[in-house]
């Protein structure tokens, strides 16, 4: 699915209304602040996690918006050591170097 998440039509088109999270990965905090707030619109008991630009707009978005917040590179950090855990567990012969 492709389009605006701030156009309310977008999120209809997604089934927002029965979703039940959203995640925004973009860390504009304006632009996830309109998402928020449409999403919310169309379905008040959404949970929401966002990428935030910064600490201080991960908090900001936290405290006043109610959502679940991450930084990037926080989230690639995470990734990068799952596919770490994740080579690990594989058998020896399955390993890429």
């Amino acid at each position: 699915m492709a389009g605006d998440l701030t156009d309310p039509a977008t999120l209809i088109q997604a089934h927002i209304a029965k979703a039940t999270a959203l995640l925004i990965n973009q860390p504009d905090s304006l632009r996830t602040r309109q998402m928020v707030e449409v999403a919310r619109e169309l379905n008040p008991g959404v949970h929401v996690v966002a990428l935030a630009g910064s600490e201080e707009e991960a908090d900001l978005l936290s405290q006043e918006m109610g959502i679940r917040t991450c930084l990037p590179e926080a989230a690639l950090a995470r990734a990068l050591g799952d596919q770490v855990i994740e080579q690990l567990k594989a058998p020896t012969a399955d390993r890429t170097h």
